[in-house]
């Protein structure tokens, strides 16, 4: 053991830091939390060396150095201060003036901090630290002193202190600011959106708040400040918010503002002389669909906490959009289901009014093709049905999957003869790559699966185009994709075509028959069998369906 050394310091986590640094040099360390508890130990067994904080409750670092080397017993032994809290040269030429060896400001580097320890240690072992006595009148000059470095102390940790209360309310008054927004949130999600822009712009206290969102066909503007409503965006206005939301994957700082080359040109941005810019993109699902965004004049003003602000109201937004886009699905949906029903309801109910007006008028071939429709028409109700109960049972987590080991290329087989007697005898390719073996799954689900990705693909493509099925067997999966020649996934739509009541046409321009729910089951029965299914664009025009389940 290289010798004792007492260390002082009224924080734990400062004690328990340098006691593994002085033992790990192979130090004896006790400890004391004041100068009272130090002067103590000390005075009952003199340590080699003491090192000590200098702001601490009882007695104080400075005070302990006075007493310390005033002692007869220990005034020879080295004496170090080491603080955080006083650190200018006026602390250290005091400290120094006091008769203290070293003044060391944390946190220091270890290897420098044990290198001044083992100095002043061989310095004491050699006899080269000699005390002095203060006559009296230095001994007046230094209380005096000591009475000025603590008022000033005192007086910085007042202002610490009112500074910190200041933040304090401030983060509360935000705080309760943002509880009434959140509070004052109404079902009319449009009228939210503005409400959340004009809190924001109250709570972080800037002259311009801004969002930008992205619509169907143009993007808009909603702001308040220098400028206050909602409308579309035009021309140039907005442009560099657009291209932040693109780039932008959390919250941003970006100043200066007059620094970024297309910055000028953004009338919004630049047209009042702002120069730093906080903002957030605002995400529905994985696709970023706006940009929130908060204006200075001045660079290096925005706080921490006014960054995690940003990033809450943001994510207040992306509530609102989530809300708005599922009340606009569920419209779309109603509007496309009633026309889906309508259709094949039409159907029936004409040919059987035709068929009991003339019966007796009909020609047998004549009957047999009306009820054909009839038949076709129940058949896509069925079908309608089903899928509207599928939806339901996977929303309320009733889905059921009846799991068997079969006989996969007899599956597939079966699953193929159904559809072409269906009507896809011209159409449909099937090329099976490798043996399939047995598997463990659900043979009917199975088939749901295959039929909704040929649907689809019979639905987007040319009538007369060809769609090609492809089976392999890889290990402990199959592999499946499905290939078609039609006019493919709009750019934009390919992280949503797998969620419930989402199509590539609108409502209004909706040309094909479905409503936006074969997918979503097909993407539910895949995960249940421990798969994945995804779109991939087809080399040449078209799309190809595919996934991988575990068999």
């Amino acid at each position: 053991m290289k010798g004792t050394v007492l260390i002082v310091d009224d924080n734990e986590e400062n004690l328990y830091m340098l006691r593994a640094l002085l033992q790990g040099h192979g130090y004896h360390v006790e400890e004391a939390r004041n100068g009272e508890e130090a002067l103590a130990k000390a005075r009952s067994s003199p340590p080699d060396l003491l090192i000590t904080d200098i702001l601490m409750p009882v007695m104080d670092g400075f005070t302990l150095c006075r007493e310390w080397k005033k002692d007869e017993k220990l005034k020879s032994k080295p004496f170090i201060f080491y603080t955080a809290t006083y650190t200018d040269p006026k602390d250290e030429e005091f400290a120094l003036s006091l008769g203290a060896e070293r003044f060391i400001v944390k946190p220091a580097d270890p290897v420098d901090f044990m290198l001044s320890i083992e100095e002043v240690l061989k310095a004491a072992e050699a006899g080269r630290i000699t005390p002095r006595e203060l006559p009296p009148q230095d001994e007046a000059c230094v209380l005096k002193r000591y009475n000025q470095r603590l008022i000033q102390k005192l007086e910085k940790k007042m202002l610490d202190l009112e500074r910190e209360s200041a933040l304090r309310r401030k983060s509360e008054q935000r705080l309760a600011m943002l509880v009434d927004l959140f509070l004052r949130l109404s079902t009319d999600y449009r009228s939210n959106m503005a409400h959340i822009v004009r809190m924001g712009k109250r709570v972080l206290e800037v002259p311009m708040a801004v969002y930008l969102r992205r619509g169907d066909e143009s993007t808009e503007l909603i702001t308040c400040g220098m400028e206050e409503g909602s409308r579309r965006r035009e021309g140039v206005e907005g442009r560099f918010l657009e291209r932040l939301m693109e780039e932008a994957e959390g919250s941003i700082v970006i100043e200066p503002l007059s620094g970024e080359p297309d910055a000028g040109d953004d009338l919004l941005v630049m047209g009042y002389g702002f120069d730093s810019l906080l903002g957030c993109p605002v995400r529905l699902g994985d696709t970023k669909i706006g940009f929130l965004a908060f204006l200075r004049p001045s660079t290096g003003l925005w706080s921490p906490e006014e960054r995690d602000i940003a990033g809450m109201l943001a994510r207040a937004m992306e509530i609102e959009e989530e809300r708005l886009d599922h009340e606009e699905r569920i419209k779309d949906f109603i509007d496309v289901a009633s026309h889906e029903i309508r259709h094949p309801v039409t159907v029936i109910a004409g040919y059987a009014q035709t068929l009991r007006e003339q019966w007796e008028r009909l020609g047998d071939e004549e009957r047999r093709q009306m009820l054909g429709y009839i038949q076709g028409g129940t058949e896509r109700l069925e079908k309608l049905s089903q899928r509207l109960l599928d939806v339901s049972s996977i929303q309320r987590d009733v889905f059921r999957m009846s799991m068997e080991t079969v006989e996969l290329e007899n599956v597939i087989r079966d699953w193929f003869e159904l559809e072409v007697g269906g009507g896809l005898r011209e159409r449909l390719r099937l090329k099976l790559v490798n043996d399939l073996g047995v598997g463990h799954l659900d043979p009917v689900r199975l088939g749901e699966l295959l039929s909704i990705l040929v649907d689809d693909a019979a639905k987007f493509s040319p009538p007369a185009s060809p769609i090609e099925v492809e089976v392999e067997r890889s290990g402990g999966r199959l592999d499946v994709a499905v290939k078609d020649r039609g006019h493919g996934v709009p750019s934009g739509m390919e992280g949503r075509i797998f969620e419930p009541f989402v199509q590539a046409e609108d409502a209004l321009h909706h040309s094909s028959e479905g409503m936006g729910i074969g997918l979503y089951v097909a993407s539910e029965i895949v995960r249940r069998h421990g798969g994945a299914l995804w779109h991939e664009p087809r080399e040449g025009g078209g799309s190809v369906f595919r996934f991988s389940i575990k068999v």
